[in-house]
């Protein structure tokens, strides 16, 4: 399972704070999406998903989103993406806060590290 979240954030009608991530049938579909799913390649056990950068005190109006520089922030407050600009050069700053989290439900490897059957091979 993968999670998206905001902090600083509760839950309402208008305003999401998480978002679980869906599984797609292909890498393809993990790059033309809004960034809120992922892929796992059957034969390697590749995990593939996009980080895109969301608000730090929501991910959704209600529903989740790709924001742009051009979207307004919560409650009408400022920019939904943090930026510097001047000059016409519009610089992102640094959302503190939100993250993902990831979650694996499989049986370990001897190591800990790795799903079962899952561990890399290195390529000669």
């Amino acid at each position: 399972t993968i999670t998206a979240h905001a902090v600083y954030c509760t839950d309402g009608n208008q305003y999401s704070c998480t978002e679980t991530f869906q599984q797609v049938s292909s890498m393809e579909e993990v790059r033309n999406s809004i960034g809120n799913t992922y892929h796992v390649d059957s034969s390697t056990g590749l995990l593939t998903f996009r980080i895109i950068q969301t608000p730090s005190n929501f991910v959704g109006r209600p529903d989740f989103f790709l924001p742009s520089y051009d979207d307004i922030g919560k409650w009408g407050n400022g920019y939904a993406l943090g930026r510097f600009e001047r000059d016409g050069v519009r610089l992102p700053k640094m959302a503190y806060g939100p993250y993902l989290t990831l979650e694996a439900n499989c049986s370990p490897d001897a190591s800990g590290k790795y799903c079962n059957g899952m561990s890399p091979t290195p390529e000669v």
